[in-house]
């Protein structure tokens, strides 16, 4: 075809759905690419040439290692410049009702997942994800190829094209219900053509195969296909379960990312460390019996116990392993009952000494009757509130002790000293005076309420007062007033 845009076209390689592929070389940087140019036919079409270009615009977004790389575009000539891959595609590798091993297909399909991941971030929905758009290159990496029907969501600025509701676009093996029906798709019609792929890299075998384009794309809308581990006893159950929750017909019911897709597989492929866990069992149940120390026994055993279920989530049937986890239940059994044996004793020890010190070193009691109060006060001992009154207070260390009462608001009686006798009840009288209430305010709410020099609350507010002439200062208004036992006419201040 010769030289385009600093790019010399070499020979044809493959025709694809709209456009036909050519080795090319690019002299300025002395590489081998790859060239897709737009089939001379649908030059005239403006929706293939507009998917066209989307493919060109989309691949220039992303820089990512399991995604085609691009390299130029000339809009004029309808062709744009590829990283060429030394390699196969996946329907190359596939041997028809042969699956591959269950790592290599992690491994492919996860790469492809990172791809589609990237993709997914930039709002960018890949739309045909099939062996034939997967890569493998020489060096066993994966990429993927063919973003010409790619579809952009939800960002009206970038170059994309509306399919009408109803319109079917794809590879109807591989599309999702929603595609066939020519629904609205988002990245989980990714998420379901990853689960259609992994299905058939695992069994040799595409879930949907109908006699016909639109026979296929019934059954994807419709049928439920047989479980891989029906097809093959090499898949394990968790990686068809996986499968089989990709391929949901509701896409709320799949994976609801990539990434959540690539993390379920990797349960599956951790590395089987069944004889160093054992190994380290063995190790860890011969410092048990050799141990002294039933601490140090009972550590070991159950460090070895751990290992044991280690091993067995590692190779479910290792039976040196199932061996060893019955000695070792066995002698975590005699060493508990040894240990309870010891701390039974040792508590039986402590309780005898701790009732021998409490004998000897007891202390007496009396009790202190404040029966008598009619109003209710809080009553103070040596300083620390016991309560209040009216009451009769137990347990009171015999001795002579300094007593007051306090309503905790205004009135606090005069310490006095009470002796307590043992086993003997003190009744006190304290000399209380009358109370009675009054209510306070002002015409400016939340001033401080002060009688007889102790602030009380603030406006407005019902205090009770002792009986008597008393000071009462609102703000910068001073009043006395009389307090009589019971309630009292209210005092207004301005």
């Amino acid at each position: 075809m010769g030289a385009r845009s600093g790019f010399i076209i070499g020979n044809h390689i493959a025709t694809g759905g709209m456009a036909n592929v050519y080795k090319a070389y690019q002299p300025s940087l002395k590489r081998e690419v790859a060239a897709k140019q737009l089939l001379p036919e649908f030059k005239e079409n403006l929706e293939i040439v507009q998917r066209f270009k989307l493919e060109a615009y989309s691949l220039a977004e992303m820089q990512h290692p399991n995604i085609v790389q691009i390299y130029d575009f000339d809009e004029e000539q309808l062709i744009f410049f590829l990283e060429f891959i030394q390699g196969v595609t996946l329907d190359e590798l596939l041997v028809a009702g042969q699956g591959l091993p269950v790592d290599n297909c992690v491994k492919i399909l996860s790469d492809v997942l990172a791809g589609l991941q990237y993709a997914h971030d930039r709002k960018l929905v890949h739309r045909d994800i099939k062996p034939s758009n997967i890569f493998i290159t020489s060096e066993g990496n994966v990429k993927i190829s063919d973003f010409g029907i790619a579809k952009i969501i939800g960002d009206t600025n970038k170059v994309d094209i509306n399919t009408e509701f109803g319109q079917f676009i794809g590879t109807s093996s591989y599309a999702s219900p929603e595609q066939c029906i020519g629904g609205i798709v988002d990245h989980r019609s990714d998420i379901y053509s990853s689960g259609v792929l992994l299905y058939h890299l695992a069994t040799g075998k595409q879930p949907f195969r109908g006699d016909s384009q639109e026979a296929t794309r019934t059954m994807q809308v419709y049928q439920t296909p047989v479980k891989p581990t029906e097809l093959s006893g090499d898949i394990p159950p968790k990686l068809s379960d996986i499968i089989m929750r990709a391929i949901a017909k509701r896409p709320e019911d799949r994976f609801q990312s990539a990434t959540e897709f690539i993390e379920a597989m990797q349960e599956i492929v951790k590395p089987d460390n069944s004889e160093v866990y054992y190994k380290e069992a063995l190790q860890e149940y011969d410092a048990a019996i050799q141990s002294k120390s039933y601490v140090k026994t009972k550590t070991a055993l159950l460090k070895a116990e751990k290992l044991c279920r280690m091993t067995l989530e590692s190779k479910s049937d290792h039976s040196g392993c199932i061996e060893l986890s019955e000695h070792i239940a066995q002698s975590l059994s005699n060493v508990n009952r040894r240990i309870y044996s010891l701390y039974t004793f040792a508590l039986m020890c402590v309780i005898a000494i701790t009732s021998s010190i409490f004998y000897f070193t007891k202390t007496d009691y009396g009790s202190l009757d404040l029966s008598s109060f009619q109003q209710e006060m809080e009553v103070f001992l040596d300083d620390r509130s016991i309560g209040s009154t009216p009451n009769v207070f137990n347990n009171i260390p015999v001795g002579k002790h300094s007593l007051y009462v306090s309503d905790s608001n205004y009135f606090k009686s005069k310490p006095i000293e009470v002796d307590i006798q043992k086993n003997s009840i003190t009744a006190i009288s304290i000399p209380i005076p009358s109370f009675g209430k009054i209510f306070i305010n002002s015409e400016s709410p939340g001033k401080e309420i002060i009688v007889d020099g102790k602030q009380l609350s603030v406006t407005p507010s019902t205090v009770k007062l002792p009986v008597g002439m008393r000071k009462i200062t609102v703000g910068k208004q001073e009043q006395e007033v009389t307090i009589l036992e019971g309630e009292n006419e209210p005092v207004i201040f301005k």
